[in-house]
């Protein structure tokens, strides 16, 4: 008897161990911060793409602000509400979303091989990003408009880059082909 308990026992905590090793679930929610980011990223883009064809300085600038603002989002002391957002950019940012889905896929990461290629993928997006960020400030205080545009292009490089293609590896680290990983897990 006392040794058909400890199988049971054993066979019980064999079956825990097995469960607990089973990666935890992507949340419905970082699919959903993904597809908003790719869509955000197309809004920035679409903006960034007529910004080195605007006729004055001033106007590269207001370009490369709501470009910024479409990154940064209403809630980041960068944004500039008085140039607002391009048509189609939701106000949350591309970097918050970004956050989000880190702090989402920082615990499924820690327990799965995949989840560790999409937070590495997800930090190279996150790289991108900021280097966007960066030229765009710089071609806000810019005083020259062709060093200006020389900014807004690269820029606009990061930004293609950071949304990649859906053909994409995940190699590549592209949020587009995040995105097809994420919804096909």
């Amino acid at each position: 008897m006392l040794i058909a308990f400890l199988m049971l026992g054993f066979t019980i905590g064999l079956g825990g161990e097995a469960q607990q090793s089973q990666p935890p679930q992507v949340p419905p929610e970082a699919r959903e911060w993904i597809g908003q980011t790719v869509e955000q990223l197309s809004v920035a883009i679409r903006e960034a793409v007529f910004a080195p064809a605007s006729s004055d300085l001033n106007e590269l600038r207001v370009r490369a602000a709501r470009v910024l603002n479409t990154l940064v989002g209403h809630e980041s002391p960068e944004y500039r509400a008085d140039v607002g957002d391009p048509p189609r950019a939701d106000g949350v940012g591309v970097l918050v979303y970004l956050r989000r889905l880190q702090e989402v896929l920082e615990p499924y990461a820690r327990e799965n091989d995949r989840g560790r290629a999409w937070l590495f993928v997800l930090e190279t997006i996150q790289f991108f990003s900021a280097e966007a960020r960066d030229r765009l400030g710089e071609a806000l205080h810019l005083r020259d408009p062709v060093k200006a545009r020389r900014a807004i292009r690269q820029a606009l490089a990061f930004l293609i880059a950071t949304r990649g293609s859906s053909e994409d590896p995940l190699s590549e680290g592209g949020a587009r082909a995040l995105w097809i990983q994420l919804r096909n897990p």
